[in-house]
């Protein structure tokens, strides 16, 4: 123990000792008052005085705004240095009669064009409805039995319409209806919405027994008018495209079922392709399994959109888990409807054991035989020191009977830090080797990551990540996202924020009813200077949540991909931009390019925060729960991090 310490706990004492003496000197009545002797605790710096704080206004609802301009350099333009500024705001409010109010968006002086998004999320009507509310950039809503994980994936898309939810829990009932034209919205390194062609309308109806656990159903139909996303089309012509889902779910004892059939296809000479799939799990002690069968007919897709088509086969699932292990494995047995190829199969299986309170192993292995050969595996072990937490990953791949391997292999830091700091590192070397028409392709390269919160001083902070990967034959990847704040004063803050980002690796899933990675973009880099200004105020008694004379703190997090499966953010796993994050399914975020959230204004006491899985891009879910529980303390902030996964 430190002399300063020591110092301190004896002041303590002191004033503790002397709390009764006074207590009976004011008994006694003594006329005159003890005289007041300073003491210093040596070797003690003196305390700098608190920032001013600003008179918080109480009156009115909570409400909560940021607004932000940024000038900086054009995105996604490598030669292109003319200063342009862009706009951003946020702003949430709770009412006792309206629900909550939010909006988000952005406004790029050089496109002249933008991002809006209005929410109304828990508006009470007559009988105990409830309507929730969306209009701009949206993402569809979807009736709840089909947002949970399911063997196989249907598509949705983001539209810049209208969408609306109509929930009556006393009868079961659900409405949702969304409208609009598709498109792509873009987070990196600004915000905006790249349009499609055509528009899509989607209208679902769900009925489920208010009894927990009792029967319900659901049907969804869209219709993509003129649409080009993923048709296959001659001349790539505009068509029209349609799609239908019907799902049940019940519970038949122990065991809870959902059965599935859709009709909908990519192309129009394709219109009455057909697929189900039907699944049963069951929760045993610590074990829980499920098992199904599927079908999907050539051809199949959501109303154009592309998804898993010509397979059938069944599957089993089971998943083991105690505080000290957890293991999940799976296994399909399928085939194609039709066409050439035979019977194949695809595993996969995870685990992780900790073995004592400084020590922590795990690994899994994918492995592939349909319509060509492939595996890939991982093993890491994670060990908890002084210095920190220390992690050794080695990943190998191979593919396509041997004419394509991946070996990498990478050392992951997560360092111990003074309070307000965090520090995480990673560094590794790969090799890889590509066979192209009896020519071996050989690629070498070493990578190094990190990502960095500090506090620079009272006022101002530095976060972010980056990282590099230097290849041998061919061009050098980088990623930056990198922000330095300076709070000027409790509302005004300043920020500096550069992006950098060039196409990275390319990871395919060996899951053959995966849906294909997405097309990386070219690259990009940028610099903005950011501007903004926040603003708290409404009466305390009434936090998001609460009810009145109750208090309340903030919830903020981030969403990243758990590419190793391991729950903890490395330096080299990015955010997930753009996705919306609901708390207690009522009041609605959006992650920013790092995939950090804020709710700032919580009641007190064990709230929930969902990321829905149609919200994510496929394959990565939410694992392994749906919903993350959270302790907010009274004038606290918790933080917590959500990890999305994919099989491999």
């Amino acid at each position: 123990m430190t002399g300063r310490t020591l110092a301190a706990l004896l002041l303590c004492c002191m004033g503790a000792g002397a709390m009764p003496a006074t207590m009976a000197w004011a008994q006694t009545g003594t006329s005159e008052a003890p005289v007041y002797e300073d003491r210093v605790i040596a070797d003690l710096p003196p305390a700098q005085d608190d920032p001013p704080q600003e008179a918080y206004d109480a009156s009115g609802p909570p409400r909560f705004l940021r607004t932000e301009v940024r000038l900086g350099t054009r995105p996604f333009v490598e030669d292109d240095n003319e200063l342009r500024a862009s706009f951003s705001a946020f702003g949430l409010v709770e009412t006792r009669n309206h629900g909550s109010l939010s909006f988000d968006g952005t406004y790029s002086e050089d496109s002249r064009d933008g991002t809006l998004t209005l929410r109304q999320r828990g508006l009470p009507l007559a009988g105990g409805h409830t309507v929730n509310l969306e209009a701009g950039i949206i993402d569809q809503p979807l009736p709840s039995l089909n947002r949970l994980p399911s063997r196989v994936a249907v598509p949705s898309s983001t539209l810049r319409g209208v969408g609306a939810e109509w929930l009556s829990p006393a009868q079961g009932l659900q409405w949702v209806l969304s409208t609009g034209q598709p498109g792509r919205l873009e987070s990196l390194p600004d915000g905006g919405f790249t349009g499609f062609s055509g528009q899509r309308h989607r209208l679902g109806v769900q009925w489920e027994q208010t009894d927990e656990g009792g029967f319900g159903v659901s049907l969804q139909h869209e219709r993509g008018n003129r649409v080009t996303e993923g048709v296959v089309a001659p001349d790539g012509l505009p068509v029209d495209l349609s799609a239908t889902l019907l799902t049940a779910k019940g519970a038949l004892g122990a065991w809870v079922w959902s059965v599935h059939a859709m009709r909908g296809s990519t192309a129009p000479e394709d219109g009455r392709s057909h697929g189900w799939w039907a699944e049963t799990s069951r929760e045993s002690g610590l074990l829980r399994q499920t098992v199904g069968l599927y079908r999907l007919e050539p051809g199949l897709g959501w109303a154009g959109i592309s998804m898993a088509n010509n397979l059938q086969g069944g599957f089993w699932r089971g998943l083991w888990r105690t505080r000290q292990w957890s293991l999940d494995a799976s296994l399909d047995l399928l085939e194609p409807v039709e066409g050439p190829g035979g019977t194949g199969y695809y595993g996969n299986l995870n685990g992780r054991l900790r073995l004592d309170r400084s020590n922590q192993v795990g690994g899994g292995l994918a492995i592939r035989d349909y319509r060509g050969q492939a595996w890939a595996t991982y093993a890491d072990w994670r060990r908890t020191h002084d210095l920190g937490t220390s992690g050794l990953r080695l990943e190998l791949a191979d593919a396509e009977g041997g004419r394509r391997d991946e070996r990498r292999l990478a050392f992951d830091q997560e360092w111990n830090m003074p309070l307000g700091w965090a520090l995480n590192t990673s560094l590794g070397a790969a090799r890889a080797r590509v066979e192209t028409a009896g020519v071996d392709v050989r690629e070498e390269s070493w990578f190094a990551a990190a990502s960095i919160s500090a506090p620079l001083g009272r006022r101002a902070s530095l976060q972010g990540s980056l990282g590099t990967e230097q290849v041998s034959g061919a061009p050098n990847r980088h990623n930056a996202n990198l922000s330095a704040i300076w709070r000027l004063n409790p509302r005004w803050s300043l920020e500096a924020q550069y992006i950098r980002s060039t196409a990275g690796r390319v990871i395919p899933s060996l899951d053959p009813l995966a849906p294909p990675p997405e097309v990386l973009r070219v690259s990009s880099r940028s610099f903005f200077v950011v501007l903004r200004h926040e603003l708290r105020a409404g009466s305390r008694p009434m936090p998001l949540g609460g009810s009145p004379e109750e208090g309340g703190g903030s919830v903020e997090g981030v969403v990243f991909f758990d590419a190793n499966r391991n729950g903890t953010q490395e330096a080299s796993e990015a955010g997930v931009p753009g996705v919306i994050v609901l708390l207690d399914n009522r009041w609605a975020v959006r992650t920013d390019a790092q995939g950090r959230f804020e709710f700032p204004f919580v009641a007190s006491g064990i709230r929930t925060v969902t990321v829905r899985n149609d919200a994510l891009p496929l394959p990565w879910s939410v694992a392994p729960d749906v919903d993350t529980k959270v302790d907010v303390r009274l004038r606290g902030t918790a933080r917590i991090s959500i990890p999305v996964q994919r099989e491999n």
